[in-house]
């Protein structure tokens, strides 16, 4: 059979010419705008001021939140509270001080930065189970191989951009 003879119809048509409808990229972005303005809207109309203050009394008097921080730790409480995974990725530390898992090397920074935000005790602890069963501080500094051993109702993890690939250890470590 001679190619230039071809029916159209038995060609490889561009995807976009075999298209029947055509995609108005503004319309589409449109739409999305107004999926995120209702999900904000759902989140927001779910929030509770109490829920806020009582999850930020371990805080430091001297400290206080800008309104966008103040915005940042709402959208945290809602996610958690509509059961709603979120990656804050803005990286403000007094947002996030609550369930920590993190590399070994930056241990140091994160107590530092506990101390300074918040009242919280943190207790940085390599020990046998009899030893760990003795904590009593509110917060605990670890690496993955100990807190693989529990459930955790809610993680917040540091630099959780790394956990999208599947190849690092970070995801692998966090997934088992």
């Amino acid at each position: 059979m001679d190619v230039n003879n071809m029916e159209d119809e038995w060609l490889p048509q561009n995807e976009y010419e075999s298209s029947e409808e055509e995609v108005d990229i503004d319309e589409v972005k449109k739409e999305l705008f107004e999926k995120v303005q209702n999900i904000k809207q759902t989140l927001s109309e779910n929030f509770n001021i109490d829920i806020l203050k009582n999850n930020l009394r371990y805080m430091k008097d001297n400290i206080k939140l800008k309104n966008y921080q103040v915005e940042g730790v709402n959208w945290i409480l809602n996610i958690f509270k509509n059961n709603v995974n979120g990656i804050l990725g803005l990286g403000k530390t007094i947002q996030t001080i609550c369930a920590l898992a993190y590399m070994k090397h930056i241990y140091n920074n994160w107590i530092e930065e506990v101390k300074k935000f918040s009242n919280l005790t943190v207790f940085q602890f390599n020990g046998n189970k009899f030893q760990r069963n003795k904590i009593k501080e509110d917060i605990m500094n670890h690496e993955y191989e100990f807190l693989k051993h529990f459930k955790f109702e809610c993680l917040v993890v540091d630099e959780a951009h790394r956990i999208k690939n599947k190849r690092t250890v970070l995801h692998e470590r966090l997934k088992n």
